[in-house]
């Protein structure tokens, strides 16, 4: 017995005609009487019976019937029930993020996460995109914003956001970009640069460009740390290249001087685990990420970033 059977039954019975109710049921009246001959046997009892006036319930298809509309009822308040479940999400995250984006982005995401979704736990990991490649694969991360050459082949990728590279300096040496917005790769090689860990998706990114035109960037000091990077830039103590998102704090408070590199893009996107599917939560911060950083790229504050639709 299922609610599809007992759909038909309770159609049948209310109309008391099986070709009346299979015209309603857009199903043909030998399928219909099949499933009803299907439904006695497993019950065990007769349903219906003929009359003059066409077809009656037996009184233990008058018992059905009672308790047919009541199980109805009910499989329509658990669907009702689970569509409300899915609007208010609940339950525990795990997510990873990028330390690139944790100003512009991580903060304001999850202030508003929480803010809407308060029946979620949020486990947050903060981490290189290797790293966080490495966890979501593993499962011991749901879901994670990264950028990332290549994907293994059990995740899956949505891409989110894409932002221009940008080389930056210290506020002081504003002189040395020429009065320019935009560098070509070829200068920006020729910069004292600060490099990121060889770990760090926007390292691997730089490095990609510069080998692709047999180029070596002119390194005098590496940290593993973007935050550290672009505090150790402020201080003059160097140059480096990174994502916009990372340095919009230090831009917006005139710390540094920057432009953007011609041509050298970041792509962040979102994965999870191609066997399991996304969670309501996971999807509720997938949306999410794609709201704010649309927020930040209309507000002016992440510039040059595009939104994949």
């Amino acid at each position: 017995m299922n609610p599809r059977q007992l759909r038909y039954f309770v159609q049948i019975a209310e109309l008391k005609s099986f070709t009346r109710a299979a015209s309603v049921l857009h199903i043909a009246q030998p399928a219909l009487s099949r499933q009803m001959q299907r439904l006695e046997s497993q019950l065990g009892v007769t349903l219906f019976k003929r009359t003059e006036a066409g077809i009656a319930l037996t009184d233990a298809g008058s018992l059905l019937l009672e308790r047919a509309v009541e199980l109805l009822q009910h499989f329509e308040r658990v669907r009702d029930d689970l569509s409300a479940h899915a609007e208010r999400p609940r339950g525990r995250l795990h997510i990873g993020l990028p330390p690139s984006m944790f100003d512009l982005v991580t903060m304001p995401l999850i202030r508003e996460y929480r803010r809407r979704y308060p029946e979620v736990r949020l486990w947050i990991t903060e981490g290189l995109s290797a790293v966080l490649h490495e966890a979501v694969l593993a499962g011991r991360v749901d879901v994670a914003v990264v950028s990332l050459s290549q994907l293994a082949s059990g995740l899956q990728a949505q891409p989110l956001v894409r932002e221009p590279m940008h080389l930056f300096g210290p506020a002081s040496e504003q002189g040395r970009l020429g009065g320019k917005d935009s560098l070509p790769l070829e200068s920006v090689a020729s910069f004292p640069l600060i490099s990121t860990s060889r770990q760090n998706a926007p390292y691997l990114v730089f490095e990609a460009a510069l080998r692709e035109r047999g180029l070596q960037a002119n390194t005098v000091m590496e940290a593993d740390s973007s935050r550290m990077i672009t505090e150790l830039v402020a201080s003059g103590l160097g140059w480096a290249v990174l994502p916009y998102c990372a340095i919009q704090r230090l831009i917006a408070g005139r710390r540094v001087a920057a432009a953007r590199i011609s041509g050298l893009e970041i792509t962040w996107s979102l994965v999870h685990s191609r066997d399991r599917c996304l969670s309501v939560p996971a999807q509720a911060f997938r949306d999410l990420m794609s709201e704010i950083a649309a927020e930040q790229i209309e507000s002016g504050r992440w510039s040059g970033a595009t939104v994949f639709s």
